[in-house]
């Protein structure tokens, strides 16, 4: 929506944290890796955010790649304003450390993972 000119308002009271695919797709490996591994695992990417960090993140990233139109903004909006029919918490971060500590992995943070996902995905959305 920002590259297409499209300003936005984005939640900025739900946190939780984001996770790049690629990063969840080596936890996985490396779970699948451990011998004796069982139970239950939980895995983020690394960090807290609201989903206007991540919007914001993404805004920054669009000069580097010359696709941020003049005058496209991001605007703070609660949860209120988007009524959807199941409830969402306001903080939804797991305790990931455990599965870090057995996979001897902690992913990077999850602005890396937004930047190279949004420099990965504007390059192709342009070409084709």
């Amino acid at each position: 929506m920002l590259a297409e000119g499209t300003s936005m308002t984005v939640v900025d009271d739900q946190i939780g944290s984001p996770t790049r695919a690629k990063h969840l797709a080596n936890a996985l490996w490396r779970i699948a890796a451990v011998r004796d591994a069982s139970g239950l695992f939980y895995f983020t990417g690394a960090g807290v955010a609201s989903w206007y960090d991540v919007a914001m993140a993404v805004w920054k990233e669009l000069p580097e790649l010359d696709v941020l139109p003049a005058g496209v903004t991001v605007a703070l909006g609660g949860t209120i304003s988007f009524p959807r029919p199941a409830m969402r918490p306001a903080v939804s971060v797991l305790d990931k450390r455990a599965t870090w500590d057995l996979i001897r992995y902690t992913p990077p943070h999850w602005r890396e993972g937004v930047a190279q996902s949004t420099r990965e995905f504007i390059p192709a959305s342009k070409a084709g």
